[in-house]
């Protein structure tokens, strides 16, 4: 006659899911709804967001993931405050949400604070603000980072810090610069995605970039293989 799909609830979370394929991904998650249990489940393998809310805990906390550690916004949107969620671990994963300021700061997500080894993938995340480094390793894949309304840099890498961008939308602020790096041990290198400034700098071997011009009269530069 047909077939008859049924779902279990693994977690209770305070909105729907965009469809099946969405819950199914996170049925073996920790779901949090707040920064308490958001804190309380930096331990756990999987983690996923099960609610919009704003970050709560003081200037420069640290947000310690267990080596290989997901954190998966499952569609849903952090308001972080400066400087109030630093994620450090090794091989983590932040993916699939939105990252938001409020009224302070430039970068709705800081990667690394020194104390830890960290290594993070950042993918299909949205961004409004900037992505700050610091004495870590980061990719950036499938990402919209949009610094428009702020001063500074949808990306930088800050002293000891490497980011390769694979791919995904990067727009400056005020700066003017898409990309930029400290003076001292840190680096950008670019392996992909399209950015309003040009990056030809930072490309890595073997790329090339191409140019558009939008109907607004914006430069679009986008990095493919050579």
């Amino acid at each position: 006659e047909g077939l008859a799909l049924t779902f279990k609830a693994y977690a209770i979370q305070k909105e729907p899911f965009a469809d099946a394929a969405a819950a199914w991904e996170i049925k073996d998650a920790q779901v949090v709804t707040n920064t308490e249990l958001l804190q309380g489940a930096l331990s756990e393998q999987e983690i996923a967001i099960g609610a919009d809310f704003t970050v709560n805990t003081q200037l420069n906390t640290e947000y310690n993931m267990a080596d290989g550690a997901v954190l998966n916004l499952a569609g849903h949107t952090l308001t972080v405050p400066h400087m109030q969620a630093i994620f450090q671990g090794k091989d983590v994963t932040i993916k699939n949400g939105t990252m938001v300021m409020d009224s302070t700061g430039s970068y709705p997500l800081f990667i690394g604070n020194g104390t830890q080894e960290t290594t993070a993938t950042v993918e299909n995340m949205h961004l409004v603000g900037g992505v700050n480094a610091y004495v870590a390793d980061v990719v950036l894949k499938d990402c919209y980072i949009d610094a428009s309304d702020f001063l500074y840099y949808a990306v930088w890498a800050d002293e000891g810090a490497t980011i390769t961008i694979e791919s995904g939308t990067y727009i400056s602020g005020s700066s003017g610069k898409a990309v930029s790096v400290a003076q001292k041990d840190a680096a950008v290198i670019v392996k992909g995605g399209t950015f309003n400034s040009d990056v030809s700098q930072y490309m890595a071997d073997g790329y090339q970039m191409t140019t558009s011009t939008d109907d607004a009269g914006v430069t679009w530069y986008t990095v493919i293989p050579a």
